[in-house]
């Protein structure tokens, strides 16, 4: 009998020992371009700089040419772009045993636009949601952006790899990559932007404000750093397939400085990207534009120093200006899936 109770007492130590904890957390300022502004959860308020830390209640606004890019947790990174107001409802850090469990961040978007990158490798612990009047997306290892239309009520979403669910009045929304679900119905990029035009500019800034991020260090890995550039890349191209050269040239810039060494490799996924998507919009487009893409980014990759010649990328996307349908083998890999929710009407 003895030794039965030591046993009962033991098992009362090991359930303790094992019991869920959740600690708030702290989230970090790594870059901001214009002058966004920082409300903290005591309500003091002042022009946000880089290193500023926000906790649960803090707020970002941006004006026109502002964006915040905020670091949640190490692969949970955020940029509020301009004409936005973010709040963050929830930061947190499940434990057990000392182990993470759960990285939980909540934010509210109230006005414009973000954009989230969430490293894959952490999907098992990462829940990252955008809340919106509209619904909540739930994301865990992937990149994408979340914009409120003009009233405020109606909410887009758009995903660039893995998968993001919408969660509405109306129910739960996933839609595979390359289509949308705009009113009632289900389509490609190229005939949402067709129906509504506005919605390419929503695209070419996703784009932009992720390789942004990618420049001011959201992502380390020059793998996952590749194939989320050709991720936002062939978005942006299928959105606005004329404006492939600009796009690409864009990208490349704002995502330069995070590059180093991985610059010549980056310049050719980025490249390949546009004129694979272009000709999957409109393959007479052809070997002309991948001649416009090649000389853009050529000219962009001199201006940066990234070591990478015309010849090189001329001869990178000859084969994708060749190539139809569906099928990218630049992006098989990463599960990708695009997700647009509207309002049902």
């Amino acid at each position: 009998m003895k030794y039965l109770r030591c046993v009962i007492v033991l098992g009362a130590v090991l359930t303790v020992s094992i019991r869920a904890e959740i600690a708030n957390g702290e989230a970090t300022l790594i870059a901001i371009k214009g002058r966004p502004t920082l409300t903290a959860a005591n309500g003091a308020a002042a022009p946000a700089k880089v290193g500023d830390k926000l906790t649960p209640g803090a707020r970002v606004v941006s004006g026109a040419g502002s964006e915040a890019t905020v670091r949640f947790f190490d692969g949970t990174v955020a940029v509020v772009q301009a004409d936005s107001d973010v709040t963050l409802e929830t930061l947190s850090v499940t434990t057990e045993s000392g182990r993470v469990k759960k990285e939980t961040t909540t934010v509210n978007l109230r006005k414009g636009g973000t954009v989230a990158i969430l490293n894959p490798a952490k999907k098992a612990v990462t829940d990252y949601r955008v809340r919106t009047p509209r619904g909540v997306a739930v994301a865990r290892g992937t990149v994408f952006a979340v914009r409120l239309a003009q009233n405020q009520l109606d909410a887009t979403v758009t995903t660039m790899s893995g998968t993001v669910t919408f969660i509405t009045d109306q129910g739960e929304v996933t839609v595979g990559f390359g289509r949308v679900t705009y009113g009632s119905g289900v389509m490609s990029v190229a005939q949402a932007v067709a129906a509504n035009p506005s919605l390419a500019q929503q695209f070419v800034e996703a784009a932009t404000s992720v390789a942004a991020a990618i420049g001011a260090g959201a992502i380390g890995s020059a793998t996952q750093v590749n194939a989320t550039l050709a991720a936002l890349v062939d978005v942006a191209v299928q959105a606005v397939p004329n404006q492939a050269a600009n796009i690409a040239s864009n990208v490349l810039t704002a995502a330069a400085p995070g590059l180093g060494s991985n610059g010549a490799p980056a310049a050719i996924v980025i490249a390949q990207a546009a004129v694979r998507a272009a000709n999957k919009v409109d393959g007479a487009l052809g070997q002309n534009i991948g001649n416009e893409v090649a000389q853009a980014v050529a000219t962009t990759a001199a201006n940066l120093s990234i070591p990478i010649t015309l010849a090189a990328l001329q001869a990178a996307v000859r084969q994708e200006s060749l190539i139809a349908g569906d099928t990218n083998p630049i992006l098989a890999p990463l599960d990708q899936t695009q997700v647009i929710v509207s309002p049902v009407r």
